[in-house]
């Protein structure tokens, strides 16, 4: 044996574990909303270039309009096309980040095929979701929000709705929210709690827009419920699968059928 030579190598600690939870979380955190700064951003200036083309208006006219009148911004055409440009924008921008701090993929985005058992399970899992969600739409008000009424009411481009609320809209939110934030809060806490943390966040986002003018705590309560079970299954699956794959495929089928069938399709 060579005695110039070690018996093994001391593997060198990475980045989070060279690193203290505290300040990871705040890392992570910060991340994500400049992450999620640029999609947001992203989706509102390609909503506001197809909404000033269609209105006539200049760009900055359009702008300050949606600005006193919101509903404008709840034309689904516009929304749909902003949404659409602003997801592969935002998705070729992760992606390129994780590259430029050489951060492997298969860490932040794992894409590795889950078992089939994992399919079955989240598949009738999301089910289950969906027909709890149609019962409570079909016998209650609880979850008929002027978003969706307005949304229905506005579309007449169902692809472009599709594309951007039901597939590009979802990749991008999830490559965020289980891809970069699910990796950092994983690092510092634990799997659970980062589903937990994300899942909260996920839906206190989501939930305004959906809001009734006439809001009622039934209402934002019923929607948040909503949102927050939708989270925890994506982010429980993407825990247990291990995979990004999973989460990615159910938020594109939850959309794309919400799409479909608020289209009156």
């Amino acid at each position: 044996m060579d005695l110039d030579q070690p018996e093994y190598q001391l593997k060198e600690p990475n980045f989070s574990e060279k690193t203290s939870p505290i300040l990871l979380v705040f890392i992570t955190f910060f991340v994500a909303f400049c992450l999620f700064l640029i999609y947001q951003s992203a989706v509102y200036i390609f909503t506001s270039i197809k909404g000033s083309k269609i209105t006539g208006m200049t760009f900055f006219e359009f702008v300050k309009e949606s600005q006193l009148n919101a509903d404008i911004i709840l034309n689904a055409d516009f929304f749909s096309y902003g949404a659409m440009w602003g997801g592969i924008i935002s998705i070729i921008i992760y992606l390129l980040s994780a590259r430029i701090f050489k951060i492997k993929m298969e860490h932040i985005f794992p894409m590795k095929i889950p078992a089939l058992k994992h399919w079955m399970i989240w598949a009738g899992i999301m089910i289950l979701f969906g027909l709890a969600g149609a019962f409570v739409n079909a016998n209650t008000d609880l979850l008929k929000t002027d978003f969706m009424e307005k949304f229905a009411a506005t579309m007449t481009n169902q692809t472009t709705a599709l594309l951007g609320i039901g597939i590009f809209a979802p990749i991008a939110e999830e490559l965020l929210f289980r891809g970069i934030l699910y990796k950092g809060l994983k690092d510092a806490l634990n799997g659970v709690a980062a589903v937990w943390i994300i899942s909260v966040i996920f839906a206190g986002i989501h939930v305004p827009q959906y809001l009734n003018s006439d809001v009622n705590l039934a209402n934002v309560g019923a929607m948040s419920m909503l949102l927050l079970s939708l989270s925890l299954i994506l982010g429980f699956a993407r825990h247990y699968s291990k995979s990004i794959l999973i989460p990615i495929v159910l938020h594109i089928l939850n959309n794309s059928l919400t799409v479909f069938f608020g289209s009156g399709a």
